[in-house]
């Protein structure tokens, strides 16, 4: 049996292999999971589909993990199923168990299986390269809101889309496999990640949306930031969903050039913390 994650360049040794099984009057059945590889289309092979892990599955294999239930959704949530993914966000998510969502960029995952879809991505020409980075930071799969942040960048999906890595439905974009946005986003320079998440702030019409990607673009202390994400934690905060108002207040103390707010939010952010019991997803409010 051979065991080998799609995409990792493994079709070579695979027909290798099903080649001598046949000469040698084995039955070979390929099995086939969730993101099948056109370059591992095998004619005349059985095959045994494999459909994704469902959410409840998903939540079973992290039960004995200890995240908090906040981070567990998440990650059961961005590995889609996918059960390489599951387990390498979990994996990487370890170290902090109980720690908070935090940010809709693309969980961490190890280098080592990130590798060959970092390969794939620098494969591709710069503009593909870039907007596998906005699909990325953009996360939700909204696709006007990415072409109208693309058309501020200079890009478009087009070459991205034919390189199989993505693929579009109706109104919604997704990546192939949920580590491949890992890939683009944690591979990118961060001149690239600041870039997608100021187009994306200026794309939007949503001011959750607008204020969590100005979270991630501003890199120095900004009034007019810090108000727009303090307002969003407060938001956050009025519908119950505390570990995101902890993490904006924070951010927004971490932005404020005015020294009464980076008193107040620190405390704001404390507060929607123990709200939910996690006095820990308030951290210090430095910068």
């Amino acid at each position: 049996m051979l065991r080998g994650e799609a995409g990792i360049g493994k079709s070579a040794l695979l027909e290798w292999t099903a080649g001598e099984a046949a000469g040698l009057g084995l039955p070979v059945l390929r099995v086939t999971g969730a993101e099948r590889e056109a370059e591992l289309g095998f004619a005349g092979l059985a095959e045994l589909p494999l459909p994704r892990l469902g959410a409840r599955d998903a939540a079973d294999l992290l039960a004995d993990r200890g995240f908090a239930p906040e981070l567990r959704d998440r990650i059961v949530g961005e590995s889609a199923g996918n059960p390489l993914a599951l387990l390498e966000f979990a994996t990487a998510a370890g170290t902090e168990p109980g720690a908070a969502p935090g940010a809709r960029e693309p969980l961490p995952a190890a280098d080592r299986v990130l590798a060959a879809f970092r390969a794939r991505l620098d494969g591709l020409p710069e503009r593909a390269r870039l907007m596998a980075v906005l699909a990325a930071a953009e996360a939700r799969g909204d696709l006007p809101l990415l072409l109208r942040a693309a058309d501020a960048l200079g890009t478009g999906l087009d070459e991205l889309d034919r390189s199989g890595l993505l693929h579009t439905t109706g109104s919604a974009v997704a990546f192939r496999h949920p580590l491949i946005a890992t890939a683009a986003y944690r591979g990118a320079p961060l001149s690239a990640r600041i870039a997608a998440h100021r187009a994306l702030a200026g794309a939007t019409g949503d001011p959750d949306c607008r204020a969590h990607h100005l979270a991630a673009a501003t890199t120095a202390r900004d009034a007019g930031a810090a108000a727009e994400i303090a307002a969003a934690a407060e938001r956050a905060r009025r519908r119950t969903a505390y570990a995101a108002a902890a993490g904006q207040f924070r951010r927004a103390a971490q932005l404020a050039p005015d020294r009464g707010d980076q008193a107040a939010w620190p405390v704001a952010a404390v507060s929607a913390a123990a709200s939910a019991g996690r006095l820990e997803w308030a951290g210090p409010a430095d910068g």
